[in-house]
């Protein structure tokens, strides 16, 4: 305490063949380097609420400014019943879009504990396609779903990985947006032998492709070059698969985009160490 020095202690038994023979204990001074991790840790603090601040200052700037603009023309335009029906429209069309904002970061900051249940896997996609079309704000998002009639069921939070598919097909929809021929493609099979069986959920686009300069923050939350939204889509599909034992592969090209979910049919849900990931 009065020096304030981290120590770490390490013991190895000493022998072999069963026999014990003693102990070694091994102390280490990990001052230094526990100070290094602490200033990493504050450090990317600063940097996540930067770039929430930056996130929310955008995002919540433009419903603002919406609201105050008819808000200062409604006393003189009163009496218009088109200008009120107009009004209606845009603040009631804002104020969704702010609760939509925070909901997501709320969702981010406290999500929900896992709940794990043997659930049908082609009804999770259904369920993913679904809120997706909701999540886009379309009918029908248009995702050609090729599912293996032999896929087995799966232990999962069924709620959780719909929502982890949906913002990938989100993302998908938005990257063949305007462009010619654009198709959004779901793939979902089975690999690898008895104790080792992997299931796989893969999305696939005909969009641009992730340029280099956006490679490496995937997975960052709050970034995003949308001109609307907040980033968080990509890292909250991350984490889902992490709770569910496996992880995210992301193969970009210039031809598009593939998003596979790797969850473990035998693994133990919240632990990522059974499902390799490129």
């Amino acid at each position: 305490p009065a020096t304030r020095r981290t120590i770490q202690a390490t013991v190895h038994g000493i022998g072999r063949d069963g026999s014990r023979l003693g102990a070694m204990l091994l102390l280490s001074d990990i001052s230094r380097e526990r100070l290094l991790r602490e200033k990493q840790e504050e450090l990317e603090r600063h940097a996540f609420w930067t770039d929430l601040a930056a996130a929310m200052s955008h995002e919540v700037r433009n419903p603002l400014v919406a609201i105050s603009t008819f808000a200062q023309l409604l006393p003189e335009r009163h009496d218009d019943p088109e200008f009120r029906q107009q009004f209606f429209g845009i603040v009631t069309g804002e104020v969704k879009r702010l609760n939509t904002i925070i909901t997501q970061i709320n969702a981010f900051a406290h999500p929900p504990k896992p709940d794990f249940r043997m659930q049908v896997a082609a009804g999770i996609i259904e369920n993913a396609c679904f809120r997706a079309a909701r999540l886009a704000e379309v009918d029908k998002l248009g995702v050609v779903c090729e599912i293996a009639p032999d896929l087995p069921s799966v232990r999962a939070d069924g709620d959780a990985l719909a929502d982890g598919i949906a913002h990938v097909l989100v993302n998908a929809h938005e990257a063949v947006r305007g462009r010619p021929a654009p198709r959004i493609a779901l793939h979902a099979r089975c690999t690898g032998a008895d104790g080792v069986r992997i299931l796989l959920i893969a999305v696939t686009d005909n969009g641009p492709g992730i340029s280099g300069d956006v490679r490496d923050k995937l997975f960052s939350p709050f970034s995003t070059t949308k001109p609307r939204g907040l980033g968080l889509g990509l890292p909250l599909a991350r984490r889902t698969a992490v709770d569910h034992g496996g992880c995210l592969d992301i193969d970009s090209t210039p031809q598009g985009v593939t998003v596979t979910f790797k969850i473990p049919l035998e693994g133990r849900p919240g632990h990522a160490e059974t499902t390799d990931c490129r």
